[in-house]
């Protein structure tokens, strides 16, 4: 527990081991003295600017399908902010097509289990995939890939770029479809058949999926899915969870490399 009132629970690696570093256009500046990492006390997620709020509510309702320009208004509304449409279709932009530089430098705490789900997708009478990667307990979504073809290459390359942003390897994996995908790979993983777990991210990412149905282009559909992932980790609050997303609960961590 803080007993110092002077310093604030770094938000990136989560220690109070932190200083104050001047400030950024009348905002409090913190430096970390154990990650190394400055941020602004925003209220804003690791590498954001942008009050987090904002951002959530503008992300929420575009990927429910609601006009950027109704999303201005709603942000006027509510907060009495008068944000422009090219403002906020900067920040669906930039955070659709990759996490913020800030955040992609470090690695979620996940547990040691994990599920990986496939869901259909047809677009434009084309049929393709969606295979996802989540941590159980945190339900932090460590890869997604949107694919023609169902192959074990491409299994391999989405567990790799899971086992990279998580720096570990499972200890156990819950599958269905995939199942021998998993086994072919002669990993040191428990395999289990999927139940419940899985058919409660089923239900998450079929909503995604619903919305991605109505896309013409295979590349606006992978797109998309980038977008959601952020979306789906920094920003989208679950009850399961306690009300909260995904990286409140796998609290960031820097990578090896950056010790």
């Amino acid at each position: 527990m803080n007993t110092n009132t002077d310093r604030i629970q770094c938000k990136i690696c989560g220690s109070y081991n932190t200083k104050k570093d001047g400030k950024h256009k009348g905002i409090q500046k913190w430096a970390c003295k154990d990650c190394g990492k400055n941020y602004l006390d925003n209220n804003a997620s690791p590498g954001m600017r942008t009050t987090r709020e904002h951002i959530e509510q503008a992300l929420r309702l575009y990927y429910q399908g609601t006009s950027v320009n109704k999303i201005r208004i709603h942000l006027q509304q509510k907060y009495n902010n008068s944000y422009s449409v090219s403002t906020i279709y900067k920040w669906i932009v930039k955070y659709s097509n990759s996490v913020p530089k800030n955040v992609s430098d470090f690695h979620p705490k996940v547990s040691d289990s994990w599920v990986i789900d496939e869901t259909p997708l047809i677009i434009s009478g084309k049929q393709l995939w969606v295979w996802d990667v989540i941590d159980t307990k945190t339900h932090f979504l460590l890869a997604s890939s949107v694919l023609i073809w169902r192959n074990a290459l491409e299994f391999t390359v989405l567990f790799e770029k899971a086992t990279r942003k998580a720096l570990k390897i499972p200890k156990m994996v819950i599958a269905d479809n995939l199942i021998n995908y998993l086994q072919e790979m002669n990993a040191d993983i428990k395999v289990e058949k999927g139940g419940r777990e899985l058919e409660e991210f089923h239900r998450v990412f079929q909503w995604r999926n619903y919305l991605m149905k109505d896309l013409k282009r295979i590349d606006k559909a992978i797109e998309f899915d980038n977008g959601w992932v952020t979306y789906y980790n920094h920003f989208r609050k679950s009850e399961s969870l306690g009300n909260k997303s995904p990286i409140d609960l796998a609290i960031l961590r820097p990578s090896v490399q950056n010790i």
